[in-house]
């Protein structure tokens, strides 16, 4: 067979699978190693399936006289495929872009196309756009119809655009041009391609899911004449369409290749069977997949665990008592990279031994927390021009941007404001009270407690308003950093304590990212791992406690947006990153969520409720309609407000619901009946 696909679920051994596969070409069947090209999409992925074939076949292969087969990424093969070009025309590729210059000219460039300063984490943001823009191949109109993608960047085709230019005039290419190169030179020169051809008959390709449009095209390329294909993936870990990964390209792999022949490995080698069944049920709720009769034939384990909480930020604390409660290895899994902002803190103050994969960004870099500071910094010193410049428009006080430029700039007298001097600058249809009362709330701020002066900046001040109207899509993501800044402010005193931690905060996250990145075998006492769901991928722990389990959050709120005029993609790509996240435990699933976020109602995960909803035999009917009630399902009471279905009890005819400030309730299933209860 000449194309196979084996598509196998979480913990099932895959890359296992393709190891022993090789294994058995090169000993059983004399195939030489060097026509052998497997290839993964990161460097990691590549380096652990090196070390599994090394460790088992390396021995074997020196009594033999044979080489090792190559594994590599996806980039550096296409790098080699440049130096072929180079080699064959004489030219000079371009150079790899440092990320400090690459940094540098986005920042450019977008001065030039906006006329703003580019933000760390709107710089993240805009990389990543660049990145899916060159993967999925997009066009101009895709890119500028604000469907394809849902961005905060303004501009974006004209930044991609002159990014692209300005690379090309400092002849330098990042590692997305490097795919698109590679792709142009094997259509353009038949003979490096027949090279390519000639030398790797054999492809093997493992996370295939992680495919893009542009990588599956230079794969495509490869096995067009006599080549062997083997894929390995599981279209149910597909997790990274930001960045153009395509699981279309895994579901279409049979019409692409009509003599491929499809595989499946169904069995879980790693979870209790408690997990498996959820997580079996879960993500059979995707569409876009092939179905797969997930089992295991593991001990029983414990139920999965949902915490209903009253408040969003009291997940920290039961991450904690659930870590404290095990042995063994745990993971705190996330869906934001900052959720490890708070949760560092936490254990910083218990003095809990931790590190964090892959955390990348910092806390002051996203421009809410900077415009937070900013207000702070301004109450501190109200001769602040750069802290007032940066946030007199974003409050409630009627004034525009476009003012700053024709207020004075003399040094201010004793006593004055530069809301004194923007109150010169209004006609008398302005509310200069309004204005007056925002300065006198923002000389208060320092003196208050902090949390009390975080709620006066979103609320009497009007910052939360500001955010509402100009977020737009992404308003979900700023709400989060809010909460997380309101819950650092509640564990201490004074605002002085406040900003001092917010500053330390980033340098020990940053002390205990290095730590993750040197490896687990320099850190023998670090049982606790903290990490984002995307980053958890291919790890296992015998405890695992799911973060940021709300509507809005996980899954987030463009997916929820989406889902509600019918558009489902993104809500299923949020569905596999929960089932990536959950199916990580081998023993213990935790997750917690809460009826309130900030003390404002807030909606539990729907993904939750869809995890722990039992079989049909162990659920209630309840009324002709047929709403079923089970453990999770989100409801709301006329008179108790949003809750959440904690038990059934069948024989009594009643359930109880977790209302949140409202308690815990046991109400009968006869109210079902009327208008009282309805299903959220």
């Amino acid at each position: 067979m000449k194309f196979v696909i084996v598509t196998g679920l979480s913990g099932a051994g895959k890359t296992t699978v393709m190891v022993a596969r090789i294994a058995n070409m090169i000993f059983c069947y004399g195939i030489d190693p060097s026509a052998i090209l497997t290839i993964t999409f990161s460097k990691a992925g590549a380096q652990d399936m090196r070390r599994r074939y090394e460790g088992l076949f390396a021995a074997p292969s020196r009594r033999q006289g044979k080489a090792l087969p190559q594994f590599c990424t996806i980039h550096s093969f296409c790098y080699q495929v440049l130096g072929s070009y180079c080699r064959l025309t004489g030219g000079v590729a371009p150079a790899l872009i440092e990320p400090r210059e690459r940094s540098g000219m986005l920042r450019e460039i977008y001065q030039q196309v906006n006329g703003e300063f580019l933000s760390e984490d709107l710089e993240e943001e805009l990389i990543s756009n660049l990145s899916l823009i060159k993967n999925a191949m997009l066009r101009q109109q895709q890119v500028e119809d604000g469907k394809t993608i849902q961005t905060q960047i303004k501009n974006l085709w004209k930044l991609y655009q002159g990014y692209s230019a300005l690379k090309k005039e400092h002849k330098r290419m990042d590692f997305d041009d490097m795919l698109g190169y590679a792709l142009t030179v094997l259509k353009r020169y038949p003979p490096i391609l027949q090279q390519y051809c000639q030398r790797y008959r054999y492809l093997c390709v493992d996370e295939a899911q992680d495919t893009s449009r542009l990588q599956h095209a230079v794969i495509d390329l490869l096995v067009q004449q006599e080549q062997n294909l083997f894929l390995v993936g599981d279209e149910d870990q597909s997790i990274y369409r930001f960045r153009g990964a395509c699981p279309e390209n895994l579901l279409a792999f049979p019409s692409l290749y009509p003599q491929a022949k499809v595989l499946k490995m169904e069995e879980n080698f790693r979870s209790t069977v408690e997990i498996v069944s959820c997580a079996q049920r879960f993500i059979e709720g995707n569409r876009q997949r092939y179905q797969k009769k997930m089992f295991t034939n593991n001990a029983q384990g414990e139920p999965v665990e949902v915490k209903l909480l009253h408040d969003f930020s009291d997940q920290y604390h039961a991450a904690i008592d659930a870590y404290l409660a095990e042995e063994g290895t745990t993971a705190f899994i996330y869906r934001n990279n900052l959720s490890a902002v708070p949760m560092a803190d936490i254990l910083d103050r218990n003095d809990v031994d931790f590190y964090i994969k892959e955390h990348k960004t910092r806390l002051k870099s996203n421009y809410v927390v900077t415009d937070v500071l900013a207000f702070f910094s301004l109450s501190f010193d109200s001769s602040d021009f750069s802290a007032f410049s940066r946030i007199f428009y974003k409050t409630a006080s009627c004034l525009k941007r476009n003012m700053l430029s024709r207020i004075p700039t003399s040094p201010l007298m004793q006593g004055e404001s530069y809301f004194d001097r923007m109150v010169q600058l209004c006609d008398e249809n302005q509310n200069t009270g309004r204005i007056r009362y925002i300065a006198m709330m923002i000389e208060k701020l320092r003196s208050m407690q902090p949390l009390k002066a975080m709620e006066c900046i979103l609320y009497q001040i009007g910052y939360l308003s500001y955010l509402e109207f100009t977020s737009g899509t992404g308003y979900s993501m700023q709400a989060q950093k809010l909460n997380i800044l309101c819950s650092l402010a509640a564990r201490v005193q004074t605002v002085e304590a406040f900003l001092d931690r917010i500053d330390e905060l980033d340098e020990i996250v940053a002390q205990h990212a290095q730590r993750g990145e040197a490896g687990k075998e320099d850190l023998p006492s670090a049982r606790l791992t903290l990490t984002t769901a995307h980053s958890a991928k291919g790890l296992e722990f015998d405890t695992v406690v799911l973060l940021d389990c709300m509507d809005d959050v996980f899954p987030a709120h463009s997916a929820v947006e989406k889902s509600r005029v019918g558009m489902d993609d993104e809500m299923e790509e949020e569905a596999r990153l929960f089932y990536v996240a959950a199916t990580r435990a081998r023993r213990r699933l935790v997750i917690p969520t809460a009826n309130f976020s900030a003390n404002t109602p807030a909606v539990p995960s729907r993904f939750v409720a869809r995890l722990t909803q039992p079989k049909e035999s162990d659920t209630a009917e309840l009324h002709s309609g047929g709403l079923r009630l089970y453990p999770g399902l989100n409801i709301e009471h006329k008179n108790f407000g949003r809750g959440q279905v904690v038990g059934v009890d069948r024989e009594r005819g009643t359930f109880t619901v977790f209302f949140g400030k409202n308690g815990t309730r046991t109400l009968t299933m006869q109210i079902l009946k009327g208008d009282t209860v309805r299903k959220v």
